[in-house]
This record gives structure tokens, C-alpha cells and sequence, in this order.
């Protein structure tokens, strides 16, 4: 069961963002193993009929396991808010790289259909990191990878339905850490908005930092 208290300290949500989300449920007949908010631990996501499937997990809990994992919340590259799901063409440029932080199936009210349950993923939205690296960027170019950083102590959260997850994204922590470096500090405003440095040399307390494995991403289209 998600409490207020849960999304105000899980996803650092300010309390009248959660009292807003509240005042507009509405209660539904209950059902067992049901209610207006259902937590599942993964989805499995694949093509109608080509073979092979991949396996998202967004399981929050440090002390609870699921299929023997815990607190274990992958990424993924998502199909972005106002887009054609019928015309969209993913590429680089137009896919939103994010963190699956929780799935789950909510009863909403359409304009067409009624109260309709759908199953939804709550995500932390990446960010590109603009920082100048003259050691990294020449290869970045080479490999068309990117650095990403997520936002902190404020992540940048979207619901979006279960289909806009394209697939499960590959990351390579940046640095020794996988944070933004103490030696950017000063620069948020030019380089990395909304988040954090580490607060000492090497404390891995900062922004989570990572770079796309553009090259897991291709051997994974090789025949």
C-alpha cells in the first residue's frame, strides 16, 4: 500500500503535489488483491512477433526481495510525452533516457471510456550533462554516446504509460564514483541544472552520472 508519507520521502515529492495527487482519486469498489493503486515489480517488454523479450525491474524496497532482487530500478529509454506512438521513430535525439522508479496500474477516468485501470511506470527523467571533459569528448564523438545525469535532491518525475518504455537502457557509471566530481562545483548553473556535486573529493554523494553503452545497444541489433 503507498502511503502519503511513502511518496513524500521515496520520491521527494513536496506535500501539496501529494495532497493534489489524492484529492483527485476516487474510491473505487473494492476487489481482493486490488485497490486504487497496485505495485507490481516488473514488465516484460518485446515485439508482437518477433522472438525474445526484455525485462524491466523498478523495486524500491531495500529489505523486501523480488525473483531475488531488491531495491534494484533500471533504465530505460522511453517514447516522450506528446508523441505519436504511431508515427514516432526513435533515434538519439528524441528519446527521453530515463529511471524506472516504480510500476504500477492506477484507475483513471477518460473522456471516452469511462474508469479505465492502466498500467503505468513512474520516471525519474535524465538529463544531459554539459560539462567539457577534453579526455572523454573525442571518443564520446567517435562512439556517439553521451553523459547523463539525474536530477537531485529534486528528480524530474513523469508517469507514462507501460508502452512508452522502448527498452531497457545500458549505462557505464562516469568516473570513480558515477557522480558529478567535487571539482565541478560552482558550475551547476552552466552545466548540470538541478543537481548536485559531491560534496567532497571522491564521496559519491552527487548526481548520479553515467554514460550510454552505445556499444551494447548495437551488438544487440547485429543478426
Amino acid at each position: 500500500m503507498i502511503t502519503r508519507d511513502y511518496m513524500l520521502f521515496t520520491f521527494n515529492l513536496h506535500q501539496h503535489q501529494v495532497d493534489a495527487l489524492c484529492s483527485r482519486m476516487e474510491p473505487q469498489k473494492a476487489q481482493k488483491g486490488t485497490g486504487e493503486i497496485s505495485l507490481f515489480g516488473g514488465v516484460a517488454i518485446g515485439h508482437k512477433t518477433l522472438k525474445g523479450v526484455q525485462r524491466v525491474y523498478a523495486w524500491p524496497f531495500p529489505n523486501k526481495h523480488f525473483r531475488g532482487k531488491c531495491n534494484r530500478q533500471d533504465f530505460v529509454f522511453v517514447r516522450p510525452r506528446g508523441s505519436d506512438p504511431a508515427l514516432f521513430h526513435p533515434s538519439p535525439d528524441n528519446v527521453w533516457y530515463c529511471r524506472c522508479l516504480l510500476l504500477f496500474t492506477i484507475v483513471v477516468r477518460t473522456d471516452v471510456a469511462g474508469s479505465v485501470r492502466m498500467k503505468c511506470a513512474l520516471l525519474s527523467k535524465l538529463e544531459p550533462y554539459g560539462a567539457p571533459d577534453p579526455e572523454a569528448d573525442d571518443w564520446m564523438t567517435k562512439a556517439e554516446t553521451c553523459r547523463l545525469y539525474e536530477l537531485a535532491p529534486k528528480p524530474r518525475l513523469f508517469v507514462r504509460p507501460i508502452t512508452a518504455i522502448l527498452g531497457k537502457l545500458p549505462m557505464v557509471r562516469a568516473g570513480n564514483t558515477g557522480t558529478i566530481p567535487y571539482s565541478m562545483r560552482g558550475h551547476e548553473r552552466s552545466y548540470y541544472p538541478g543537481g548536485k556535486c559531491d560534496s567532497a573529493a571522491c564521496k559519491g554523494d552527487g548526481s548520479r552520472l553515467c554514460y550510454v553503452n552505445t556499444w551494447a545497444m548495437k551488438w544487440s541489433q547485429k543478426e
